[in-house]
């Protein structure tokens, strides 16, 4: 819980100077306007709720 309460708090420049270079692939803004764009879609438990994933059951 410690990484999803940091997560819930952290900003995206912060994530994104945390995590490997190449999640980045080679455009850190990118990745960091990625960030900014879903972080409201981000779990703030681990757990995705029913009806919630679009590809729900297709694991």
């Amino acid at each position: 819980m410690k990484t999803l309460d940091w997560l819930a708090t952290a900003t995206p420049e912060q994530i994104a100077a945390t995590v490997p270079e190449e999640y980045g692939l080679g455009d850190k803004a990118l990745y960091i306007a990625a960030l900014k764009a879903t972080k409201e879609t981000h779990s703030l438990d681990g757990r995705i709720a029913s009806g919630d994933a679009a590809s729900e059951g297709t694991c």
